[in-house]
């Protein structure tokens, strides 16, 4: 689908005043399968990578005339793709430090620990469940696996698990430790307060029997905390020590993929407090009904800035994907964005009835 934005844009890429309308193809897992795009939207749910379109041709499919844009998803790592858009351009010039940009990945370049003893997080390469899924088999509240680990193969899992990356951190419902990462710059001072921080989770319940389908989710909490000192201790109902901001999101009756939102400027912070002396990020979770039988598996963080106004830097072009793309890692990926071109019917329809975007997908293994 092109969006409102986008039929502004191309507008002007036909009159001749705006250098491209097409220079980047960006995936998400922020989608579910039953997400539907409305033409209004400016950003993805949850992007997760923007690749430049390495292609463009003119073909014909079904009688009709469509511009193909083609992208190269990267070879080394794994995605699921629940989303995809067309971008104008790879980043937003005028917005200099305040681009949108994902923050925490959880990958192995990032050395998150749990508090508490020991503090390193216990890696699970083996399948962790029983025969056939049914059952998540460790006894720690919180450990590492990779999202394609053997228990998630179960049919009824199919749509469970993290989508970005390959790694993931679970946290058990009812885990009493936080996970913390130590000396990593959390550099918000450009941004403006009405600028968004995501965080993108997946609900996995510890037993998953061969007849279950999904139903209600239970309430789950996150609560990040950004800090100056390692030391400074957050004491509920207590003013917030210096150097310290936190935030808590709630959501409730979730479903197998989540994304949580909330402004910057909603962040419960201390006096005096300045994003550019984060140097500690924790992270806890919680879930009020039945704590033990869920895992939360924490995705990516990213903030998304929604406030620098450029006419230049525009998602011209968005689209759910269900099923998803699994891109396994090592594995060549491409991804087709068409737009479809007829006759116009109606001056007034110029645009919303000659061009329409679909997605197209070929995955070579």
């Amino acid at each position: 689908m092109i969006t409102n934005l986008g039929v502004e844009l191309i507008s002007k890429y036909l009159l001749g005043t705006v250098p491209s309308f097409a220079s980047y193809i960006s995936y998400g897992c922020g989608a579910n399968s039953n997400d539907e795009p409305s033409g209004l939207e400016k950003s993805m749910a949850f992007e997760m990578i923007r690749v430049p379109i390495s292609s463009r041709s003119l073909l014909v499919e079904d009688g009709l005339n469509k511009i193909c844009f083609v992208g190269e998803m990267p070879l080394q790592d794994r995605y699921k793709v629940t989303e995809i858009g067309l971008w104008s351009d790879g980043s937003d010039l005028l917005a200099n430090q305040a681009q949108s940009r994902v923050l925490f990945s959880f990958s192995q370049n990032e050395n998150w620990q749990k508090t508490g003893s020991p503090r390193t997080i216990k890696f699970y390469n083996e399948n962790i469940g029983t025969e056939g899924g049914e059952t998540i088999n460790v006894p720690e509240q919180i450990f590492i696996m990779n999202s394609n680990n053997g228990v998630m193969n179960a049919t009824q899992r199919g749509a469970q698990g993290a989508r970005f990356l390959l790694r993931t951190i679970m946290m058990r419902g009812d885990a009493q430790e936080s996970i913390f990462l130590d000396g990593q710059s959390v550099n918000l001072v450009e941004n403006s307060p009405k600028d968004i921080i995501k965080v993108a989770y997946a609900v996995i319940p510890k037993s998953f029997g061969p007849l279950e389908t999904w139903g209600t989710g239970p309430d789950v909490s996150i609560t990040l905390t950004f800090k100056r000192d390692a030391s400074a201790v957050v004491e509920e109902g207590q003013p917030l020590p210096p150097g310290v901001a936190t935030c808590t999101f709630t959501q409730n009756n979730t479903k197998e993929y989540n994304v949580a939102s909330i402004e910057i400027g909603s962040i419960d912070t201390a006096e005096n407090f300045s994003w550019a002396d984060v140097r500690w990020t924790e992270i806890k979770v919680s879930i009020t009904e039945n704590p033990g039988n869920y895992y939360i598996a924490v995705d990516a963080i990213r903030i998304d800035n929604v406030t620098t106004n450029n006419p230049l830097y525009v998602m011209t072009g968005y689209q759910t994907i269900n099923p998803m793309i699994d891109k396994a890692a090592g594995a060549n990926a491409y991804t087709d964005f068409r737009f479809a071109v007829g006759q116009a019917t109606s001056v007034s329809n110029v645009f919303s009835g000659v061009l329409s975007g679909d997605v197209n997908r070929r995955l070579i293994l």
